[in-house]
């Protein structure tokens, strides 16, 4: 008989492996779903804040700065930056005296000397409150530079070959363009000068020539006052206030000279006194 064989068998341990917990399919896509809407949020935030402050800076740079209810100073800075855009490509030089600031235009950009040949000189006068080049603050801020200031005139001025200078007094002093005369007189001794004064500059004008001599007359060529707040006439020869002297004042109408005046009085073309250098300007340059 045969004997049976054995195999031997080892027994091993069947090993327990934990399960790990499935998540739905759903909570996954709305994990996902709720991660991408958050960044699609903040993206669209920082588009938004960015084209803001794009739009915020675009307006600052392209709409005309409302200056209309600024400050003093700061009205007074924008107007010297416009100046200095208004008349870009002429040269001025500064004087002082005290009391009065002198810019003065010269014919040639390297030239600083007031008159080259010593033929001719303007002389601008503005009113009172003014800055170097104003004629009126108020249609500088309220209607443009090209209307309130004296560009025009300093540059068809210019035109005819004639240097300019621009008084600006430092402080209040009806009587100051007795120095500006003196001063004209001694840097030109030989030139022929025209004058043109708006306002309050109109009264010092006609003050300082009551105070000249006679002889002295000769050198001024032309006066044209603009809206001149004068109280009277210099007492000076009738015949020469008669010529020399023309004053535009502020009225649309027909204008009637005052029993005994000589200067001759005509109509601005306009009731606004601020108004009168920019529409009465063709008629003021044509004397020049």
């Amino acid at each position: 008989m045969d004997t049976p064989s054995y195999t031997k068998v080892r027994l091993v341990k069947p090993i327990k492996r934990t399960r790990k917990p499935q998540v739905p399919a759903s909570f996954i896509s709305s994990s996902e779903a709720i991660i991408a809407s958050t960044l699609v949020f903040f993206l669209f935030l920082s588009v938004v804040i960015f084209m803001v402050s794009s739009m915020a800076s675009f307006e600052r740079v392209a709409r005309p700065v409302d200056m209309k209810k600024a400050s003093k100073a700061e009205q007074d800075d924008f107007l010297k930056t416009q100046m200095f855009k208004y008349f870009d490509g002429m040269s001025f030089v500064k004087s002082q005296m005290p009391g009065v600031d002198f810019y003065h235009s010269t014919l040639g950009l390297n030239d600083s000397r007031l008159c080259s040949d010593g033929s001719r000189l303007a002389i601008l006068v503005p009113g009172a409150n003014s800055l170097p080049g104003i004629w009126s603050r108020w249609l500088s801020i309220h209607r443009s530079m090209e209307v309130g200031s004296m560009a025009h005139y300093v540059s068809r001025i210019r035109d005819k070959g004639i240097p300019t200078v621009v008084v600006q007094p430092t402080k209040r002093n009806d009587s100051y363009f007795s120095d500006v005369l003196s001063w004209v007189e001694a840097e030109c001794p030989n030139a022929a000068v025209d004058i043109i004064a708006h306002s309050r500059g109109g009264l010092s004008v006609m003050r300082a020539l009551g105070q000249l001599h006679p002889m002295r007359l000769d050198y001024i060529r032309t006066v044209s006052l603009l809206d001149s707040v004068h109280d009277e006439e210099p007492e000076l020869d009738r015949d020469w206030l008669h010529s020399t002297i023309l004053h535009w004042v502020a009225d649309s109408g027909i204008v009637e000279p005052k029993d005994g005046d000589a200067v001759k009085i005509f109509s601005a073309g306009t009731d606004r006194h601020e108004e009168t250098p920019w529409i009465a300007m063709e008629a003021v340059l044509a004397r020049l």
